[in-house]
């Protein structure tokens, strides 16, 4: 990997330092002053993550703007777009990004160490969003913070360090309910698949209690294998990944100021505690521990 950087910024919005390599590059982008509307564009799969401030993304495929805070992904497919404003950012406390934009090679390679390169071929971008906003596991965030400080130490082994923490990057997002999204928009052609209907009828049905008798129909599977396809690419079973799923959508519920109680039972949860415990078990804090650090 090659790095390029500059002392001063050459610009105040989305001032960019960057870490170069064949299959995947890590920039760190630094705002300065409010702005809207500002473009940005990728041309492999990236994943986004805030450091400081806040960002308001929009996409031709969604109606709603999408606060994007720290603590949180968002994920673009390859080829895809978005127009971002910076409501926050100021001369003394610049809103700063991570990207990671990774090559779909780097995606396969680390798919086949995961012993997963069998089952990509089940996936299609065709029945999944083009963005992912989600929140960031603790060991997630963990790993984002270590990649920023590539950009603030300068050591002999930075550029090793650098392609380390991508390959790292790539493994817990196949390690989590991001798999499908990864996956499906890392392939040239990938093929249409019943697991697929099985995961868009989750997603599109957050707030519904969904029978695994109704996915299997969905996937034009038996019980025995929709298990075994969850388990092998996934990592999970079709229960547990509901419930992330369900979470996943708790987070965005609680970022537009819905209590805690009825995110809880709207999302079908039995009792705001099961919510909670399970709300900390996927994100590391609880949901009032969430709520309080969107305020901050």
């Amino acid at each position: 990997m090659a790095h390029s950087s500059s002392a001063l910024p050459k610009t105040l919005v989305e001032h960019r330092t960057a870490v170069t390599g064949e299959q995947a590059q890590v920039c760190r982008y630094d705002t300065y002053l409010p702005e809207e509307a500002v473009g940005f564009a990728v041309s492999e799969l990236t994943v986004c993550a805030m450091l400081t401030g806040t960002k308001v993304m929009h996409h031709a495929d969604s109606a709603h703007a999408q606060v994007f805070q720290l603590g949180e992904s968002f994920v673009l497919a390859g080829g895809e777009s978005v127009n971002i404003d910076f409501p926050d950012a100021r001369l003394a406390q610049p809103t700063q990004c991570l990207t990671v934009e990774i090559a779909s090679e780097k995606v396969q390679q680390v798919a086949k160490q995961l012993c997963l390169q069998d089952a990509t071929h089940e996936y299609t971008s065709a029945h999944l969003p083009v963005t992912l906003h989600t929140a960031n596991a603790p060991q997630t965030q963990a790993l984002i913070g270590k990649m920023s400080q590539l950009f603030d130490e300068h050591v002999q082994d930075q550029m090793l360090m650098a392609d380390l923490t991508v390959t790292e990057l790539v493994l817990r997002l196949l390690r989590q309910n991001t798999a499908h999204f990864v996956l499906a928009h890392s392939q040239a052609q990938p093929d249409a698949s019943g697991l697929n209907a099985a995961i868009a009828l989750i997603r599109h049905n957050v707030t519904r209690t969904i029978e695994i008798e109704t996915l299997c129909k969905a996937a034009c599977m038996s019980r025995t294998n929709l298990y075994q396809k969850f388990k092998q690419l996934l990592d999970c079973t079709p229960a547990e990944f509901i419930i992330h799923t369900k979470l996943d959508a708790a987070t965005h519920m609680l970022t537009q100021g819905r209590t805690i109680t009825e995110v809880s039972y709207t999302l079908g949860f039995r009792h705001p505690s099961h919510f909670t415990r399970r709300f900390k078990q996927k994100f590391g804090v609880s949901p009032r521990q969430y709520v309080q650090g969107l305020a901050v």
